[in-house]
């Protein structure tokens, strides 16, 4: 973790290894990675590229989808990866509101991993995103959220399953959110996101 950042971890989920716990790390950088994002439009993050479909149906409303390109731990591009969210249906109005985060993260000549969580970050909001909102400034910063709270036990996700060298994996992972930048127009910049799994079963 950077030593500039500070860092939020309300649920205190674990983020280093336990004992028999392999890590591998993936990241993706908000907007350099960005490539596309669809949600209904009245997100406080608005769709990317102006123009893709929006989620207008009742049945999609609440969520949203995200397709990036994926880095390794030296920042070479090895993937890519979409990201797809459902939130409650009082949205996201409390500081404290939880949602479903599914990804699928694709690797071509490895494989695949999908990975479900919960997440939820408090801080957010009242830190970040209502400021910029309420006072048309942008926010700048450095302040990094481990947004998992589960579905495990310990407050991390899981590793659901895989494809190629993954097929066999099991385990847990975390996200990592590092944001330094939210502007009054809804955009956030997460420079990186990190993916931090943590494989049993290699």
């Amino acid at each position: 973790m950077p030593s500039e950042t500070t860092l939020y971890n309300f649920n205190n989920t674990p983020i280093e290894p336990a004992d028999g716990e392999s890590v591998e790390s993936f990241y993706v950088n908000i907007p350099k990675d960005h490539v596309a994002m669809a949600n209904s439009g009245n997100f406080i993050v608005p769709p990317f590229p102006p123009g893709i479909p929006t989620f207008t149906e009742p049945a999609i409303q609440r969520g949203l989808a995200v397709l990036a390109k994926v880095r390794d731990g030296e920042g070479e591009v090895v993937g890519f990866a979409s990201e797809l969210e459902v939130f409650p249906e009082d949205g996201l109005d409390r500081d404290d509101a939880a949602w479903d985060t599914h990804w699928t993260i694709i690797l071509p000549g490895r494989g695949t991993v999908f990975l479900h969580q919960i997440e939820c970050t408090p801080e957010s909001a009242p830190l970040i995103m209502r400021p910029a909102m309420e006072t048309g400034k942008d926010w700048v910063g450095d302040v990094t959220f481990v947004t998992s709270i589960g579905p495990l036990a310990n407050g991390r996700g899981r590793i659901a399953g895989g494809t190629g060298e993954f097929e066999k994996v099991s385990g847990s992972f975390v996200e990592i959110a590092r944001t330094t930048k939210f502007t009054a127009a809804g955009e956030m910049h997460l420079t990186p996101i990190e993916l931090r799994l943590f494989k049993e079963n290699v």
